[in-house]
């Protein structure tokens, strides 16, 4: 019997291609934006999943409470990683984690040379409990090794890529050096961690190598200071509850901070939550957003409804031409039930074939979507059976929704009427009519949504990046500077970049005036009885940083290089803040920072520092106090043939004289500002194809409900055009209907996009308008690919010789 099904299902392909093909298209591209989809967010939702007790294992993170605004870390003080040992009870196992920023390699070689690594990422420093709370399998050495100063565990790649070896045993006993300062025996090999974990850690630095008097950490007993490198990890015993710990926390905090000006505390942040929290860092890995993952699946079902309502409209719209194979088998003893089961294998072989075709499409959406999917996410079905899985549930699923209602539909007919060809699903007051017409405008409503969400996000992009942010940024590069080198060095690279014919200006400074990261104090202010306490985002430059970037002044004069101790610039925000209405009125106000007092020499006009999601906050810039920087700026002459990468060149080579093999890294200012937005232009080409899918699988569906209607309608063209109707005529005949239903369309969806996209904007404290003749762009759009798809049968249809039209009636 199923084999006789299937049969038929072929048959019936190949009598209906067309309609099939557009079936077959529309379901494959749905069914391939799902695989995709679906690989993304099972990627992101497996992350530590196959921890054992995963549940109880937690991160001490850290919340300061400034006096206008909280900061959240993911770090403790140094010396909370040991008390939680001793006085934290109910905790199984407690793990601290000192995460390095990449560090320099050397592996010596024979002959007093070395194998160097210029920058490794994933070094921590931890002990053996790290190994008990995260199990790991061990391929070389003891567990107990990591006990021992200066002993380090590798993993398996990270030994392969130190040391010529075949197997891990052969890396016990070599000698590793980090920063040309740490020498470290390799004494364990463990295998290299799965790809959905955010402790992808390579080099494991025994942690009692940092308490000894020559690699003793920075403020390694210091209980005020909070640095996202110091992180502590335990799994709770079963029968511990969380506010216990927590209360725990803060008695630890107050016994060992009975001062604190911040008021910082202890939280728990779960295993489960790491991995989507943006709020802390993971360990400079890429962070996943909920929100987006949600909408992504809502993106999946879309695409997969548009492409099963194609084939429910399609279907119904086609079922007369299959009247007559109804009625034959109605007549020849076919039950209800057996017609049903038919058509809907028809349909499940129609989605199958539709699956195995979008695993061609899945690899070309990867690669378009590479800078949005998590690099670790791969399309390997033999390797994947849940995708397998998946991709057969989502056969039956979509099968059974797509096919249901047409095998009902097809099912009912009356075998008398179905054999004399006399049932009709498109006459006036049709039900089936009716649902395809609102299924239509559905389809088109929600590419509509698409649309308008499509040009409001691109505005709202293109505002923020060619907004006038207060300062100049084209050509201007910013190159960070050694910390440990000595600050004549400094002075010597910036001549050297001074004489280069491609630079017209060169300076020492701190930060770019807008990046990402930010140091804050809090600065007090007292006017009379009034305290005024802040925390304030400061930056260190002089006169030449501030006339490179073309920051306004409106009272008061720029920072030199004496005012170190002397003075303070504030912004206007901040003016606004101590009380002040004037510019004027704030110089010689005397602002106190941690144990000095400075007044404030001068007033920048506000700028904007940082994403412009965010409100202009106070800031404060202040002269280098021992008169070094750590970040040069150079602005390069308007670019010309390759005088850029000259320029950039040139300086490289300066550097390297100076810096010997330090690296050097620099970025383009207006670059750096355009990755605050990054997030923002992964949605809007997410949302550009979304719409293009949308816009394609509704007017391929229109396409073939044209092609009936036009197909259903071949005697009274032929007609009218005996009577003397035009081409255009025609063509508006045929169109005006469907054109109806995009005008409906188009009104459902305008305010449907306007909620949509007006809670999206909320996020951005500086938004672009939202002017009324984009939405009637967006309506026009709409009604233009409609028409051409419209037009592309209907202009063949009254071209057609009327003859011909009528004689194959």
């Amino acid at each position: 019997m199923l084999i006789n099904y299937l049969k038929i299902a072929i048959r019936s392909f190949r009598r209906n291609l067309v309609v099939s093909v557009i079936n077959v298209t529309g379901l494959a591209i749905g069914i391939s934006a799902a695989l995709v989809i679906y690989l993304i967010v099972h990627h992101d939702f497996s992350y530590e999943n196959f921890r054992k007790d995963k549940d109880r294992i937690y991160r001490i993170v850290s919340i300061m409470h400034f006096p206008n605004q909280d900061f959240k870390n993911s770090g403790v003080p140094f010396p909370l990683q040991k008390a939680a040992r001793t006085e934290l009870s109910g905790a199984e196992q407690v793990a601290p984690v000192t995460v390095m920023y990449p560090m320099k390699v050397s592996i010596p070689l024979a002959g007093n040379n070395f194998k160097k690594f210029k920058k490794q990422p994933d070094v921590v420093y931890t002990d053996d409990s790290f190994f008990r709370l995260f199990e790991t399998k061990w391929l070389a050495g003891s567990l107990s090794s990591l006990t021992q100063p200066f002993n380090v565990v590798l993993t398996e790649s990270r030994a392969k890529a130190y040391f010529d070896i075949k197997a891990p045993q052969e890396a016990i006993g070599r000698v590793v050096v980090y920063n040309d300062s740490i020498k470290t025996t390799v004494s364990g090999i463990v295998a290299d961690p799965p790809v959905n974990t955010d402790f992808n850690f390579k080099d494991f630095i025994s942690l009692s190598t940092g308490d000894n008097a020559d690699t003793q950490f920075k403020n390694w007993n210091v209980w005020n200071n909070i640095d996202s490198q110091n992180q502590l990890f335990f799994k709770a015993s079963p029968a511990t509850t969380t506010a216990s710990l927590e209360k725990q926390l803060k008695e630890l905090h107050d016994k060992n901070l009975k001062n604190d000006f911040l008021k910082s505390q202890y939280l728990l942040q779960p295993l489960s939550d790491i991995h989507f929290n943006a709020d802390y860092q993971v360990f400079d890995h890429r962070i996943a957003n909920k929100r987006t993952l949600y909408g992504l699946l809502v993106v999946a079902g879309i695409l997969l409804l548009l492409a099963c309502i194609n084939f429910v409209n399609l279907t119904t719209a086609h079922a007369v031409n299959r009247a007559r194979e109804i009625g034959i088998r109605k007549t020849l003893g076919s039950s209800y039930r057996q017609l049903i089961v038919q058509f809907l294998s028809e349909t499940l072989v129609i989605t199958a074939t539709a699956a195995l075709l979008s695993y061609l499409f899945v690899p070309i959406l990867l690669k378009i979507f590479a800078d949005f999917i998590p690099p670790d996410v791969h399309f390997s079905p033999l390797q994947q059976p849940n995708l397998i899985a998946f991709t057969i549930i989502l056969i039956v699923v979509v099968g059974l929704f797509a096919g249901l209602y047409p095998a009902f539909v097809l099912a009912r007919f009356n075998a008398v009427t179905s054999l004399k060809k006399q049932v009709s699903t498109n006459g006036k007051g049709n039900g089936k009519s009716a649902l395809r017409q609102t299924l239509t405008i559905f389809q088109f409503t929600v590419a509509q949504v698409f649309i308008v969400a499509t040009l409001i996000v691109s505005k709202q992009i293109h505002f923020v990046l060619n907004k006038d942010l207060g300062f100049k940024k084209d050509g201007i590069v910013a190159i960070d500077l050694p910390g440990d080198q000595p600050v004549e060095k400094q002075q010597v690279l910036l001549q050297a970049v001074k004489s280069l014919p491609q630079v017209e200006q060169a300076v020492l400074g701190g930060q770019p005036p807008a990046r990402n990261g930010f140091a804050t104090t809090v600065i007090q202010y007292r006017s009379g009885k009034k305290l005024v306490n802040n925390s304030t985002e400061i930056k260190y430059a002089d006169e030449n940083y501030f006339k490179m970037y073309g920051l306004k002044l409106v009272a008061g004069k720029y920072l030199s290089p004496s005012d170190s101790i002397r003075g303070i610039m504030i912004n206007e925000s901040y003016l606004h803040l101590l009380g002040f209405k004037q510019p004027d009125e704030a110089l010689g106000a005397r602002l106190k920072i941690q144990n000095r007092t400075v007044p404030v020499v001068g007033v920048l006009r506000d700028f904007y520092f940082s994403s412009l999601h965010n409100a202009i906050k106070p800031l404060a810039y202040s002269a280098s106090t021992k008169g070094e920087y750590f970040t040069l700026h150079v602005k390069l002459k308007p670019n010309s043939g390759d005088s850029w990468h000259t320029a950039l060149s040139s300086i490289e080579s300066r550097w390297h004289n100076i810096y010997g093999d330090k690296d050097f890294d620099y970025q383009f200012v207006d670059e750096s500002i355009a990755g605050f937005y990054k997030a923002e232009q992964n949605i809007s080409q997410l949302l550009n194809w979304a719409t293009g899918l949308s816009i394609f699988i509704s007017c391929m569906g229109l396409l073939g409900l044209v092609m009936h209607s036009t197909l259903q309608r071949t005697k009274e063209i032929g007609i009218r055009k005996v009577l003397g109707a035009s081409v255009a005529g025609i063509v508006a005949l045929l169109s005006v209907d469907f054109l109806k239903l995009i005008l409906i369309a188009i009104v459902l969806a305008s305010p449907l996009a306007w909620l949509a996209t007006s809670q999206w904007l909320q996020g951005f404290a500086y938004r672009a308008t939202v002017p009324w003749w984009l939405f009637v762009l967006s309506g026009v759009l709409a009604i233009g690919v409609a028409f051409v798809t419209i037009s592309f049968n209907a202009v063949k249809a009254a071209l057609t010789n009327p003859v011909k039209s009528l004689r194959s009636e």
